[in-house]
C-alpha cells in the first residue's frame, strides 16, 4: 500500500465519520438526554454516561493500536504516530466529557 492511497482510505473515512456525526446530531437534536437505560447513539447520552463509554472503549482502542504494531506495511514511524495521536484525541475527549458533565451536575443542583 503506498503512501497516497493511505492517505486517500484515512480521507475517506474522516468524510464518512463526519457525514455520520452530522446525521445523527441532527436527527437527535430533538431527543432528551437518556441518562439511564440503553442507548446506542452517543449523541443521546449524557455526558456522564459519554465518560463513561470513553472510558470503557478506551482498553479496546489500545488494543486495536497495540494489533497495528504487527502489521508489515505499516512503518515504525506510521504506527508511532498514530498511536499518539490516538493518546492525544483520547486524553482530550475524557478531559472535555469530564469538565462538561461536572458544569452539567453543578448547574442541576
Amino acid at each position: 500500500m503506498t503512501v497516497p492511497m493511505l492517505f486517500i482510505y484515512i480521507l475517506i473515512g474522516l468524510i464518512g465519520s463526519w457525514i455520520y456525526y452530522i446525521v445523527a446530531k441532527v436527527k437527535n437534536e430533538k431527543s432528551g438526554v437518556v441518562d439511564s437505560g440503553k442507548a446506542l447513539n452517543y449523541y443521546r447520552l449524557s455526558y456522564r454516561r459519554r465518560l463513561r463509554r470513553s472510558l470503557w472503549t478506551l482498553p479496546a482502542g489500545i488494543v486495536i493500536i497495540a494489533g497495528l504494531y504487527f502489521v508489515p506495511v505499516m512503518t515504525t514511524n506510521v504506527y508511532i504516530a498514530l498511536a499518539a495521536i490516538f493518546i492525544i484525541a483520547s486524553a482530550i475527549e475524557i478531559g472535555y466529557t469530564y469538565i462538561k458533565w461536572k458544569k452539567t451536575s453543578i448547574a442541576s443542583e
